[in-house]
């Protein structure tokens, strides 16, 4: 008797683990199918910014401009020109100590994105190995090829991280 529900537990348990991995394949298949944004697709604008700690955090969002729902996953490319479009020579690393997610945009949707620095006015030890300022902001929404320029003067000294896409406020 014993042995029997020991089985029949084991058969139990058996099934639903396979039937929550069918419905997790599933789930997945499902996002995988919905179209990535292309770059012409969405527009890109400044949020807001938050210094702390020595550091300027600045939000950025991504808006779904089309009018057919499409996904963003990852981290966004970006470069910060001066006024003829150079870049500026400050490298932009991935702050991987957030989760990378598949943001789903539906028509007016939007994605936001982090780009943190050191602020230049607490390193003034530094102030000759830092960028000159930006006159500009180059980002390509992830996993595409095309990108978009806005207007945006940063100051940074020292390196700077931009966040994966979040379909949440970053504040």
């Amino acid at each position: 008797m014993k042995n029997s529900i020991k089985k029949i537990s084991a058969c139990t348990l058996l099934g639903i683990t396979v039937l929550t991995n069918i419905a997790i394949t599933r789930a997945q298949a499902d996002i995988s199918r919905r179209p990535r944004c292309d770059t012409n697709q969405v527009s890109l604008r400044f949020v807001d910014g938050s210094p702390g700690a020595g550091n300027v955090y600045n939000q950025f969002a991504f808006t779904n401009i089309s009018n057919r729902t499409c996904t963003l996953y990852g981290y966004p490319g970006a470069e910060l020109l001066d006024a003829r479009n150079r870049p500026i020579g400050v490298k932009i690393e991935r702050d991987t100590s957030k989760p990378r997610k598949t943001v789903t945009l539906v028509p007016g949707g939007k994605a936001y994105f982090v780009l943190r620095y050191g602020q230049k006015t607490n390193y003034t030890n530094y102030q000759n190995k830092c960028a000159p300022d930006s006159a500009k902001f180059e980002v390509t929404p992830p996993n595409t090829y095309n990108h978009l320029i806005i207007r945006d003067v940063e100051t940074p000294c020292r390196r700077a991280t931009i966040s994966p896409v979040s379909g949440t406020s970053y504040f």
